[in-house]
């Protein structure tokens, strides 16, 4: 194979070996800090949160209850001296009629702030419910996703092998100055070595002299471009 063969087959693994590169850094960081683990600390998040609520509301209706309680044991008091006490003062039974109402009044406001308390604890064991779901979910999916990742970065570390092993079986190939002028560009430009369309260098898309394209037919010597510098290549 020629020496410009040579170099092209060289960029091509140098190409692939990048791409292959980026993805296991991709991959890794990933697998790091993936956006389903994110996922399922704030839905841990959120489930911390409905279960201290829910143990505030759940200690407001035993708070209420407590209140129902008591406040049903006076009324029944004031029944018993109302009805069964044989009270024939008017003021004294006016009193505790008024009474009576008074704490009517209140177990009415206990009652409706209880269906408010009771409807909230069913909102939120709803939402509770809903976020343990979702959490079982994302952790089945986390588990699947974590072994994919695995899989393809044990594919993609076979790759890189690969391509490193080819890249030096094209170098061992090569002589030293072509190889350092080649490494020497690389580290200075994008791409050592270009593609000829049309005639015109894609590396810094100047239009190469006619002289320079018979040349390039050839491809017995290594000719680099007059404007960036690049290794040429045409294909045939």
């Amino acid at each position: 194979m020629k020496k410009l063969e040579l170099l092209w087959k060289l960029e091509e693994n140098n190409v692939n070996l990048d791409k292959n590169l980026k993805k296991l850094d991709i991959l890794k960081k990933e697998l790091e800090t993936g956006s389903i683990e994110k996922k399922i600390t704030n839905i841990n998040r959120k489930l911390e949160i409905l279960t201290n609520n829910s143990g505030i509301i759940k200690a407001c209706i035993i708070e209420q209850e407590n209140s129902l309680t008591q406040y049903e044991y006076e009324i029944n008091l004031l029944n018993d001296k109302l009805y069964k006490d044989n009270i024939t003062d008017i003021r004294q039974l006016e009193y505790l009629s008024f009474e009576k109402e008074e704490i009517k009044k209140k177990l009415k406001e206990i009652e409706i702030e209880m269906i408010a308390y009771m409807e909230e604890d069913e909102s939120i064991e709803s939402k509770h419910k809903d976020n343990v779901f979702i959490l079982k979910e994302l952790k089945e999916n986390s588990k699947e996703k974590s072994s994919s990742i695995k899989n393809e970065l044990k594919s993609l570390e076979e790759k890189v092998k690969q391509e490193e092993s080819k890249i030096k079986e094209i170098a061992d190939k090569l002589d030293d100055d072509l190889l350092k002028q080649y490494n020497n560009l690389k580290e200075r430009k994008h791409s050592p070595i270009v593609l000829i369309e049309n005639n015109i260098c894609i590396g810094c898309n100047m239009r190469l002299p006619t002289y320079q394209l018979e040349e390039l037919k050839n491809k017995e010597n290594i000719i680099n471009c007059e404007s960036c510098g690049r290794i040429l290549y045409l294909r045939d």
